[in-house]
């Protein structure tokens, strides 16, 4: 028959595993996040680039045509940018409830590991006062044994 705190042992390991797995989605999810910023520096590095590049050029002699590819290029680039950052603050949001996760499932674990700690110790203690008992009963036992064996003679 388990005791308590093999039970309690048990429910310990698979919090762990709980935790364990908490933790691998939160360090995933911030890779994502990471890679999602990546994307959309890179993204505002290009419409910085291709901005300075049209203000330093002279584009009044090359027609209209020139104008409005630069033009539907720079609003690609911004609903580009607005997409990542979209995606970005979805990310940021993922990653801050999985760090919820990993809280409240650090803090069950700490919980159930303490709650083990205390019973394992309980039951110690248990099992020291029941051999005490037997020591004293065997020792009231012995006594008794000599008392009435002088009583007989």
């Amino acid at each position: 028959m388990k005791s308590s705190s093999d039970r309690l042992s048990t429910l310990l390991s698979l919090k762990k595993k709980k935790l364990d797995k908490a933790i691998n989605a939160l360090s995933e999810k911030k890779a994502g996040l990471e890679i999602g910023i990546k994307k959309l520096d890179e993204k505002k590095e290009e419409q910085r680039r291709v901005t300075n590049e049209l203000r330093g050029s002279d584009l009044t002699d090359q027609g209209d045509d020139v104008l409005i590819l630069y033009g539907r290029y720079l609003s690609r680039v911004r609903k580009e940018l607005t997409q990542l950052s979209r995606e970005v603050t979805g990310l940021q949001e993922h990653v801050e409830q999985a760090m919820n996760e990993v809280k409240a499932a650090f803090g069950i674990h700490g919980s159930v590991e303490l709650l083990r700690d205390q019973r394992v110790e309980r039951e110690i203690k248990e099992q020291v006062l029941e051999e005490q008992r037997q020591i004293d009963g065997d020792s009231c036992q012995r006594f008794s044994g000599r008392n009435a064996s002088r009583d007989i003679f």
